[in-house]
């Protein structure tokens, strides 16, 4: 049994003095950004996010560093201005004076904030973007290789300082940055992937949670390399899964399946459209030494509307299927669909794990899409969990806009 893993916050030896002595964001350089009368507030309650439309005035290099001010001059933080961005400011850290060292400080914190969390896994995420008050950043741990990604045109400017902090906080075997997030776009940025270090890494890198292992594919697997923030889900099935028969649909590299498999599942059907992700799935079975494992390469729509078997829980966490607002009501009618032919397969009083990651979708309207899917299947739902995010995947409860994945477990029953 692997045992439980405390992170550690202690610097690394050697570098720190060079590190803060070489940072590039001296004070004379700094631009000066002053918010129109009474846009303040939200700064002042922790949001980090200003609106063109709350600045008076900025003078300054578009994207580097700024001082920010309110209307009558009362300082308010340092943080980075985008003239080509809706999103016009965005602040690092609230109240920080000093530049120098800006970017170790934040990193420290961040480290510091997950001191007390007792992670059972090597695999975790350092940064998570406004969340720790580095909004455009974020940093995932894998054992020894860190992944990097910037979402925005002030923090890609800043990139060697984050590296170098990095470096010297978690001497990394090597660090890879895979920007690609539609946000780039939106801030006038090109995709960007590639190793940062000097040490590419051979491929995959082996993490575990609890006493599960799995290989991660960091350049070709989706987000980061594997999916961090439902780490404490998998968990949770995991104690309620013995002798049961589980359906994991949109399954990835086998994260849920190998969990439920450890902890003593009957069966478990795994249903993913990637070829690449079900010969990880494979990969991952194999690692593990376990049995009872179908995996089942197909669209989850065309493999519900095909089966006929029903499971004793069925788990369901599908790709973001509304990337813009402009996706809301396509998106909104694809949920409510898969959702109910999901439902189909929940036997009675059975389970139902279902999420949405997508961000435009917020926790009230996937309500009401279970709600109409359930109705439509004619079944009695009963939400027994609510679960947003792996703690340390910790959230700034003034950033409301950060509570991006929603999931929900249901008992389930048919309508007599």
């Amino acid at each position: 049994m692997v045992q439980d893993t405390m992170i550690s916050i202690s610097p690394k030896k050697g570098g720190v003095n060079a590190l803060l002595s070489n940072i590039s964001l001296e004070g004379d350089n700094l631009g000066i950004v002053r918010l129109k009368e009474g846009r303040e507030k939200t700064l002042k309650l922790g949001h980090p996010w200003i609106f063109s439309k709350a600045i008076e005035s900025f003078s300054g290099q578009n994207g580097h560093l700024a001082r920010v001010y309110s209307h009558k001059g009362e300082f308010l933080g340092l943080g980075y201005v985008n003239t080509h961005s809706e999103i016009r400011l965005r602040m690092l850290g609230f109240m920080e004076i000093e530049p120098k060292g800006l970017l170790f400080r934040l990193l420290s914190k961040s480290l510091e904030k997950r001191k007390n969390l007792i992670i059972e896994s090597n695999a975790y995420r350092l940064v998570n973007g406004e969340n720790d008050g580095l909004s455009g950043l974020i940093v995932d741990v894998y054992q020894d290789i860190i992944v990097l990604q910037i979402g925005t045109y002030g923090i890609d400017l800043l990139k060697n300082e984050i590296v170098d902090a990095l470096n010297v906080l978690l001497k990394p075997k090597a660090i890879y940055e895979k920007s690609t997030s539609l946000s780039r776009r939106q801030e006038k940025l090109l995709p960007q992937s590639g190793w940062l270090s000097s040490n590419p890494f051979d491929q995959p890198v082996e993490i575990f949670e609890k006493d599960v292992r799995f290989l991660v594919d960091i350049v070709q697997g989706q987000k980061t390399g594997f999916f961090l923030d439902q780490r404490d889900m998998r968990f949770w099935i995991r104690q309620r899964v013995q002798n049961k028969n589980v359906l994991n649909l949109c399954s990835y590299s086998g994260g849920f399946s190998l969990h439920a498999l450890k902890g003593g599942a009957a069966r478990v059907v795994s249903v993913d459209s990637s070829n690449e992700a079900c010969r990880q799935m494979h990969v991952n079975t194999e690692l593990n030494g376990l049995q009872g494992h179908e995996i089942i390469e197909s669209d989850v729509f065309d493999y519900l509307e095909k089966s006929t078997e029903l499971f004793d829980i069925v788990i369901l966490d599908p790709p973001a299927f509304v990337k813009s607002k402009k996706d809301l009501p396509k998106g909104t009618k694809a949920y409510r669909e898969l959702n109910r032919l999901a439902l189909r397969r929940v036997a009675e009083s059975g389970l139902f794990m279902t999420s949405s990651c997508s961000y435009h979708l917020d926790a009230s309207l996937f309500d009401t899409i279970l709600l109409e899917a359930s109705l439509q299947e004619n079944k009695e739902t009963y939400l027994i969990q609510r679960h947003l995010l792996a703690s340390d995947h910790m959230k700034n409860i003034a950033y409301r806009e950060g509570e991006y994945l929603k999931t929900m477990v249901l008992i389930c029953s048919n309508r007599p």
